[in-house]
């Protein structure tokens, strides 16, 4: 059963701050440093484009190649010469990937794409969950969106790991329905961001983290049934809400149902 409460321990990715710190780095040698950075680098941006390698351009992985090649020797200043190489390309490729994103799935709405703070640390938690068929861009999506004027956001750190709950809840919900998650209507909401959504609950479980609305193809009817189901077997403990076009799923910890 997947709960908040749960005591299973999940990967945490630490803060961005402390992954790519001065002191993480190597110090035997400058090559030995400009390994680590090149492999940091490299697995960074494979994990951006890892649901389409044709996001990559030559030109982009090129700078960053020769970023790495001629960083300075002093390992702050190395790190600083990468990290800004990596913020311009990473936003660049991003960019081309959800443009091809939008542009194969015309049915989603279109958000504007902008660039989240410590995303890539996000996704690359939501990558070790090691779901069947949820990816990271599904679930950064949302947070991109905007309402009234007011941004998302990412959630804070410490409330990371309560997605992962919910997350295995609605994996399980593709796998068993055998239909495609056409996407996350909504994941987790800032304080703010939720009072400009209209109709939302004042004490949203969105604002916890723990809450995500599904849009599956064939509408919502099937996934509302095989939410039920998955409760009635124990496989999770929270919230199952039916809409018009989508279904809520939560993991508070405490069974409700409702229809709108």
């Amino acid at each position: 059963m997947y709960t908040n409460n749960s005591s299973r321990r999940l990967h945490e990715a630490p803060s961005l701050k402390n992954t790519l710190s001065a002191t993480s780095l190597p110090s035997a040698n400058p090559l030995q440093r400009r390994r680590f950075l090149s492999n940091l680098t490299l697995s960074g941006l494979g994990m951006l484009a890892g649901c389409s390698s044709s996001a990559f351009g030559s030109d982009e992985l090129d700078e960053l190649v020769n970023a790495v090649n001629n960083c300075s020797d002093d390992p702050q200043e190395c790190l600083e010469e990468i990290m800004g190489e990596l913020g311009k390309t990473e936003s660049a490729l991003r960019e081309k990937l959800e443009s091809k994103l939008e542009a194969a799935s015309p049915t989603k709405p279109k958000i504007k794409f902008r660039f989240l703070k410590g995303e890539l640390v996000y996704a690359n938690f939501i990558d070790n969950l090691n779901l069947r068929h949820i990816k990271p861009h599904e679930v950064l999506r949302p947070h991109r969106n905007t309402q009234k004027g007011v941004k998302n956001s990412l959630p804070p750190q410490s409330m990371w790991k309560e997605i992962a709950y919910t997350l295995r809840v609605a994996d399980e919900i593709r796998e068993r329905l055998g239909k495609p998650l056409v996407y996350i209507n909504s994941a987790y909401r800032s304080p703010e961001y939720n009072a400009a959504c209209a109709g939302s609950a004042s004490r949203s479980y969105h604002m916890k983290n723990c809450a995500l609305d599904l849009v599956f193809e064939g509408g919502p009817g099937a996934a509302v049934g095989m939410a039920k189901k998955l409760r009635g077997e124990k496989f999770f403990k929270g919230g199952i809400g039916g809409y018009s076009s989508f279904v809520h799923v939560d993991t508070r910890g405490s069974n409700a149902t409702w229809e709108a």
